[in-house]
């Protein structure tokens, strides 16, 4: 089990038409027992989620991040033995290239990334009718 003990950015990108999603995120992962932060957001038994302060999001973007880290959290726990806090240092977006439910998969991404796990495909499609990309696992 290596140290997943780190900060990590990763810059997530989904282009299958003229625009895509861009998203850039930046995350620090510490034992519980020796962060200073606040753990706000129960992801699994393991695995709390939080913001460093001076990162906020809107209530649908936060719901989808810590869905998609929901999503990833029994891979996540094989990396890992002890309770962990991942905390968000730094969040940007390119508002022309942002669809909110890619933070569901940009945080999956990332954990993929961070954690060193197998990426799972993103399933999606783009609907020129309705100039936006349609993610049939989030429709369910």
């Amino acid at each position: 089990m290596g140290n997943p003990y780190y900060e990590s950015s990763y810059r997530f990108k989904l282009i299958k038409s003229s625009w895509g999603i861009y998203a850039q995120i930046c995350v620090k992962v510490q034992p519980i027992k020796n962060s200073t932060y606040n753990a706000e957001y129960r992801i699994s038994d393991l695995i709390w989620f939080t913001f460093n302060g001076k990162i906020i999001a809107p209530q649908t973007d936060l719901k989808l991040m810590i869905n998609g880290l929901k999503s990833v959290s029994d891979d996540i726990e094989k990396h890992i033995d002890e309770e962990i806090l991942i905390i968000i240092t730094d969040f940007q977006i390119a508002t022309s290239d942002y669809q909110k439910e890619g933070m569901y998969y940009a945080f999956i991404e990332w954990a993929n990334h961070h954690f060193g796990f197998i990426q799972k495909e993103i399933n999606c499609y783009f609907d020129k009718e309705n100039n936006k990309y349609v993610f049939p696992e989030l429709e369910k």
